[in-house]
């Protein structure tokens, strides 16, 4: 079986409607002989939240979780200058997720053996990170 890494910046518990296409994906990867493992960010300070989508989750796929670095996340005094630094960053607030992210990923595909990488957006900046391990690794996706 293939091993599938998914790089969702947007996955459960955090809720809306760009979390579904990557739950169904991973839901159903394994029947096609594909093992899903995904890398997403802490779900912090989301205000969308949706516990129910973990049901969709199969038994046993690994979900790595990183830090989010981004303006929702910073509190107190920094969040308005976070706020709008995240909107002027391009391709959007993600970017500095993308750029600490980076290592983790690598460090993930050796690991598990990763043969193949899927991105999905929004944020865009997850597909800056699928092109970076392209160009790393020289990885499917």
């Amino acid at each position: 079986m293939k091993k599938v890494l998914i790089i969702a910046n947007q996955f459960p518990p955090m809720g809306g409607s760009g979390v579904q296409r990557s739950v169904k994906f991973v839901k159903n990867l394994r029947y096609f002989d594909y093992e899903p493992v995904v890398l997403t960010r802490e779900i912090g300070n989301m205000p969308v939240k949706d516990e129910t989508l973990l049901k969709d989750i199969p038994e046993g796929v690994k979900i790595y979780r990183t830090k989010a670095y981004e303006a929702p996340e910073l509190k107190g005094i920094f969040r308005l200058p976070g706020k709008v630094l995240g909107n002027l960053t391009i391709p959007d607030s993600a970017y500095f997720w993308y750029k600490k992210t980076r290592k983790k990923a690598l460090k993930i595909i050796k690991e598990e053996g990763i043969d193949i990488v899927y991105t999905t957006s929004a944020p865009y900046s997850d597909h800056l990170l699928g092109l970076y391990i392209k160009k790393k690794q020289g990885l499917s996706g």
